[in-house]
């Protein structure tokens, strides 16, 4: 969630407290709490949600929509969280008529429509011509435009570097070069370059930073620097790498409805909806408009990585903008099938537990009594005598609310790698869990990251994958080992987003294969079992 609304670490949990202040304050107020009902107006004014029409439904997406990056975002005037960002703190953008430099400023329902691109005096003409407003010290430091947080990047220039190819039922990119930009943030200054890659990014060693920077690989400013360099405001910060992404399933995109507008789709399992992390390319964004043509797109429903099924992207700001607010106001009825592990109970199940992140980093979802109201239907398909088919109708939307929900039943969904991991949960797999368990599992979870081979469930290497491989074990270039493929069936889970509907519309999606009643699951559940217990499952 960091990566998708371009927030700090900080920041993220600072919005989290007062989201979870506000919940709290608001059960008890429903108690009848005097004080606590003036504390909520306190703190819902301060933090500019008096819009919030009730508290007790508030989620951290919500506050995220609202603040001022997003919105300029969403406006169409920046290409990215990123961008939107440097706008709003180089002072380009008024409210009302009012500069406003904090990118976490709450919008007003009032002041979307007066947000504009304004910049200041002495860098307009810049702003025509595409420059940095921060010129001196791009003319000092000898770049050109490429950290100018005004600039658009181009459809062709975004998918610079998307060259696909597919082997072994699987898509994937040649390796491409990358610069990696951005400003010093404010937790960096003061310590020195070193201390700051090999503690912020961990997906490479500190050997691999100490000789990065020596080969002039990481820059400052764009001039090469040295490992005791220490940080200074507005420093900017470049890294040049050899980019190897994951692989994901081959299969393709199938659209279901395109208009002016609106653009529905059937999103594969293992594919993320747009760049985050250690993908890029490799994500439903870049492959449609790489394939299909689109030049802007802006997703709504943002199915998990893991999960397949009904996806809606806006083609225009406005229709995500429309499509979203029918979300948060839960207008659209969403039903989903899963295959989970065990019988479930031929009757129709509710289950009402609240959930609460644990774990943001790890991306770890519990149920809590302190947690967000949650409610999710479930209905059983059918039973093969080792899994049961299951529909599932979420009433609200939390986070892996569906898949935390099965799992407290005592029925997750059978190949899940993180809440159907007996290395995690242990031998119940997590039923009935008590929140007493959590420091428990946020340790055992973060030991199975730390061990496992790939993303979303790795491969163990076999003489099969290994001599397959088309790329080299170890990279020409960059000189880092290469990891082995996973099978295509390893990259997804068994829950799909089958049907969205609202009061005028249905979308629907062919049930997948691995729902069908005589599916054989035998072989697909024995090697998930394995996996787990070698911890070759990264959740």
């Amino acid at each position: 969630m960091e990566s998708d609304y371009g927030l700090h670490k900080e920041e993220l949990e600072n919005l989290v407290r007062i989201v979870e202040r506000v919940q709290e304050l608001n059960r008890a107020a429903v108690e009848g709490s005097i004080d606590s009902k003036a504390e909520l107006d306190r703190l819902l004014k301060h933090h500019r949600l008096e819009d919030v029409d009730d508290p007790s439904k508030l989620e951290l997406v919500h506050v995220l929509e609202k603040r001022l990056q997003t919105r300029v975002f969403r406006s169409g005037l920046a290409s990215d969280m990123d961008q939107a960002r440097l706008m709003v703190k180089h002072r380009w953008i008024k409210i009302d008529g009012k500069v406003n430099n904090s990118p976490g400023y709450i919008v007003q329902n009032h002041e979307e429509r007066s947000i504009v691109l304004d910049p200041p005096p002495d860098q307009q003409e810049a702003a025509m011509k595409g420059n940095n407003p921060m010129s001196n010290k791009k003319r000092k430091h000898g770049s050109d435009d490429d950290s100018d947080p005004r600039k658009k990047f181009t459809p062709d220039e975004m998918l610079e570097g998307a060259n696909y190819y597919f082997e072994h039922g699987l898509r994937k990119v040649v390796p491409y070069f990358f610069l990696y930009k951005t400003f010093a943030k404010k937790r960096w200054l003061g310590r020195t370059v070193f201390d700051v890659f090999s503690t912020e990014f961990r997906d490479q060693t500190s050997e691999y930073y100490r000789s990065a920077i020596e080969k002039g690989l990481v820059m400052v400013n764009n001039e090469t620097c040295a490992i005791d360099q220490k940080l200074k405001q507005s420093d900017l910060i470049s890294h040049k790498i050899h980019r190897h992404e994951p692989p994901v399933t081959a299969s393709k995109i199938n659209i279901i409805h395109r208009d002016d507008d609106l653009l529905v789709i059937n999103k594969p399992g293992s594919i993320p909806v747009h760049p985050s992390g250690r993908y890029r390319h490799n994500t439903i964004t870049h492959i449609l408009m790489k394939e299909y043509g689109f030049k802007h797109l802006f997703p709504i429903n943002r199915l998990d990585r893991l999960t397949s099924g009904v996806m809606f992207l806006g083609l225009t700001p406005a229709k995500a903008s429309e499509f979203e607010a029918l979300l948060h106001a839960r207008e659209i009825h969403k039903e989903y099938v899963c295959r989970v592990l065990g019988e479930f109970p031929e009757n129709v199940v509710n289950c009402t537990e609240p959930i609460k992140t644990v774990a943001h980093k790890l991306g770890l979802n519990c149920v809590d009594p302190d947690g967000k109201p949650s409610a999710t239907e479930f209905e059983r398909l059918s039973y093969n005598g080792r899994t049961s088919v299951v529909i599932a109708r979420p009433k609200t939307g939390r986070t892996h609310q569906i898949r935390v929900h099965l799992q407290f039943l005592g029925y997750p969904i059978a190949n899940d790698p993180l809440y159907c991991n007996e290395v995690i949960w242990g031998e119940d797999l997590g039923k009935a869990f008590l929140p007493s368990q959590q420091q428990q599992v946020i340790e055992r979870l973060s030991a199975a990251k730390a061990e496992s081979t790939q993303l979303g469930g790795a491969a163990i290497p076999t003489p099969k994958n290994r001599q397959s491989a088309s790329i080299p074990e170890t990279c020409e270039h960059c000189h880092l080992e290469t990891l082995f493929d996973p099978e295509p069936d390893q990259l997804y889970i068994w829950l799909h987003a089958y049907k969205y509907n609202g009061d005028d519309w249905c979308y629907t999606t062919e049930m997948p294969e691995w729902s069908q009643k005589d599916y054989d699951d035998a072989k697909i559940v024995q090697r998930h079992q394995e996996l787990a217990r070698q911890r070759a499952l990264l959740p």
